[in-house]
């Protein structure tokens, strides 16, 4: 997570816009997910079913949220330019380090903390069957992904 924050790190400073990092915020979730379901197929374990339903959630809920705010990026939000006049106030070295670490590192850090739920399940899944909790699980997201998307709408309106 931290190494793919850091090469969206370089993206935004190349782009003068460090607002992009909110809409790679909803990626943040994915990419780890990917990450370890491609170290279990390199270790040849099975993958159980949990980590695929896992998966396509974060990937549906993750994609709606990049192009949500995606779509309405119009330039660098006035937070980021705020905080990129402050820092560079103190010279450019200041304002790259300040921006790698409060920016990109603790949004990496914040999105690992918000998906250990996903992260720990698709890492101890046993191989079996999806239980009654799986079922309730999905029908929570599905409310949810609803009242986002619902939301969304209400924003564009």
């Amino acid at each position: 997570m931290f190494g793919i924050n850091i090469l969206y790190f370089f993206l935004c400073q190349c782009l003068k816009d460090n607002s992009w990092i909110d809409v790679f915020w909803g990626f943040c979730f994915i990419e780890p997910i990917v990450g370890l379901l491609v170290l279990k197929l390199v270790r040849g374990d099975d993958i159980p079913i949990r980590c695929y339903l896992i998966l396509g959630m974060v990937t549906l809920w993750g994609v709606r949220l990049a192009l949500h705010i995606g779509c309405r990026h119009k330039g660098e939000d006035f937070r980021y330019q705020d905080m990129r006049n402050r820092w560079m106030a103190d010279g450019k070295n200041t304002y790259y380090c300040n921006a790698f670490g409060y920016i990109f590192m603790m949004q990496g850090f914040f999105s690992l903390v918000a998906n250990a739920a996903c992260l720990y399940t698709v890492i101890l899944s046993p191989n079996s069957v999806l239980k009654w909790t799986d079922y309730a699980g999905l029908a929570v997201w599905v409310i949810g992904f609803v009242i986002e998307v619902s939301g969304d709408m209400s924003l564009r309106a």
